[in-house]
């Protein structure tokens, strides 16, 4: 796609790519920041509640 960058991030490293830059994780501040930022809820808000936050990070289904 012309005119466009594309960034793959990935636990493991991906075969196929020149280039890797290796991140350290998130934690659980800053990934809580970054999910509210980037979350559309159905109802257009970004609020997500601290219960769903918590269930997330857990990895427990809802």
């Amino acid at each position: 796609m012309p005119n466009y960058n594309i960034l793959v991030t990935s636990r493991t490293a991906l075969p196929g790519y020149s280039f890797t830059y290796n991140l350290k994780p998130l934690n659980d501040e800053d990934a809580t920041t970054l999910l509210c930022y980037s979350a559309s809820l159905q109802d257009g808000s970004s609020h997500i509640s601290v219960e769903v936050i918590k269930k997330l990070q857990l990895g427990d289904s809802m």
